[in-house]
């Protein structure tokens, strides 16, 4: 099979991960009434990179270049675990490059897949932006599929290992991310949600302002809400 070819519609990378590296944008494209989300894919990891409003001041996925990007996709970016028999193991793993896995890219959305027949499943991952909403979203639907004859039992994990409050500019987040972590607040989660926000206002002055604004995650699976982790050391620890 090529490494590059057209199929239904897509343009196929076989074992992207292991290609030249490369680095582009999903169209921020939102129809009439929509809002528009930039979003930054490389070949490596589970491809998104960044992702945010307006430019890298609104950024939701914290933005790093295209050579630092490359790197970081696979700790902050989207991750998935998938424990089966009390082992753990780490869907598009850098670690693992000798996957059977394929990158499709169309002119709405992105898409990957990996397929592990040892382990008898197959993962398909798809990316797009939300269109016509008053809200601007990334949208992630994550597929696992049963590719053997028999019923498998697993347990999965995943999501996005960060997500920056609104309000955060570029530079500040560069310059003194550890402190800011000290503003930085998660609301919703009673409710099945998450909502990002400051606690106030980042200015050097001496009368603080509230901060209403905030970023959203929400998960569905199998079509019921499901609340996320939003403590990153529930997941990986100190």
């Amino acid at each position: 099979m090529s490494t590059y070819s057209f199929q239904n519609q897509a343009f196929e990378i076989q074992q992207y991960d292991k290609q030249k590296t490369f680095a582009s944008f999903l169209p921020g494209l939102a129809g009439k009434r929509g809002i528009p989300l930039w979003a930054f894919y490389v070949n490596r990891g589970q491809a998104i990179s960044s992702f945010g409003v307006r430019d890298k001041n609104g950024a939701i996925l914290e933005f790093f270049p295209a050579n630092l990007a490359y790197t970081y996709v696979a700790a902050t970016g989207f991750r998935t675990f998938i424990k089966q028999s009390g082992k753990v193991q780490e869907i598009f793993d850098v670690r693992e490059n000798d996957r059977d896995r394929v990158m499709k890219i169309t002119p709405a959305a992105l898409g990957l897949e990996e397929r592990r027949p040892e382990e008898g499943y197959l993962v398909k991952v798809r990316y797009f932006g939300l269109p016509t909403e008053d809200v601007a979203a990334l949208v992630r639907r994550v597929e696992i599929q049963n590719i053997t004859d028999h019923p498998i039992s697993i347990e999965v994990m995943d999501g996005l290992a960060q997500i920056l409050p609104s309000g955060i500019d570029y530079g500040t987040q560069k310059a003194i991310s550890n402190l800011l972590r000290s503003w930085m607040n998660v609301e919703g989660l009673p409710d099945g949600f998450a909502f990002y926000k400051l606690r106030s206002s980042l200015g050097d002055e001496a009368e603080t302002k509230a901060v209403k604004d905030g970023n959203f995650y929400v998960s569905y699976v199998d079509g019921e809400l499901t609340t996320p982790i939003a403590d990153v050391d529930l997941v990986f620890d100190y």
